[in-house]
């Protein structure tokens, strides 16, 4: 089954269960190993994109934009990094950074700001905070990653053009975490067979195409949040919605 497009009604923090702890060092080195499997665009750079918050997310966000070589040279370049959907701690971490590397390699926006990014900018998304959730939508991704410009390519022998990387920091799930299982499900099947996991970070290069299904009809989603609009005739995702507002 696709994710096709749907109305974003979950909030974008963790909310509920505990996740797995994660070992920084550890996923720093998977998260680099992955990233030196792709090369940027010609004078397009490489930006990664941190969707949600997680205690290791603004840690290693800033890290990759003080490699040192002979690092740099290992990875696509120039790396740009977003923290998409930051709350209001992350905003005030991150005022020295963005004042030391400019707002053009490091970009923070809380929620309410998420219109002033630019769709399908990002090379790279890291899905953080999703674990929490009891069901997981893939679907907001779409319009962070299409974009009518040049894509990166994946080298070695799973050489590919014109995708992207999907990822998260949930590679285990530990008993009763089930939000942490609902985000490995949806993410494998975008994924699919590109799937590889390491300790804590799971990545995969996908194409844009990959997070729509074009047979799946639109949700009405002025229907679900307008009361006074008729109902959806989509009653799985009517189901779904009375479960969330109540």
């Amino acid at each position: 089954m696709r994710w096709g497009p749907a109305c974003l009604v979950l909030p974008w923090v963790a909310v509920q269960g505990v996740l797995p702890p994660v070992d920084s060092g550890v996923a720093w080195k998977e998260l680099l190993a992955t990233l030196a499997d792709f090369e940027a665009p010609e004078k397009l750079g490489f930006r990664v994109c941190f969707l949600g918050h997680e205690p290791h997310t603004l840690e290693l966000a800033l890290q990759l934009l003080t490699l040192p070589e002979p690092y740099v040279s290992q990875l696509p370049r120039p790396l740009r990094v977003a923290l998409l959907r930051a709350g209001a701690s992350i905003l005030e971490e991150t005022r020295e950074a963005i004042a030391e590397h400019g707002d053009g390699r490091l970009q923070v926006l809380a929620p309410e700001d998420q219109h002033l990014f630019e769709p399908g900018s990002c090379d790279a998304v890291v899905l953080a905070a999703f674990a929490a959730r009891p069901v997981v939508d893939l679907s907001p991704v779409a319009s962070l990653v299409h974009a009518a410009r040049p894509r990166p390519t994946l080298s070695g022998s799973q050489a590919s053009e014109g995708v992207f990387l999907l990822a998260h920091f949930g590679a285990s799930c530990g008993p009763g975490d089930h939000g942490c299982r609902s985000l490995q499900t949806a993410w494998r099947d975008v994924a699919g067979e590109a799937a590889s996991c390491g300790r804590h970070f799971c990545g995969a290069a996908v194409t844009p195409e990959a997070l729509m299904n074009v047979n799946m009809p639109s949700i009405d989603c002025d229907g679900m949040i307008n009361s006074a609009s008729a109902q959806s005739d989509a009653s799985q995702w009517q189901q779904d919605w009375f479960v969330y507002k109540n």
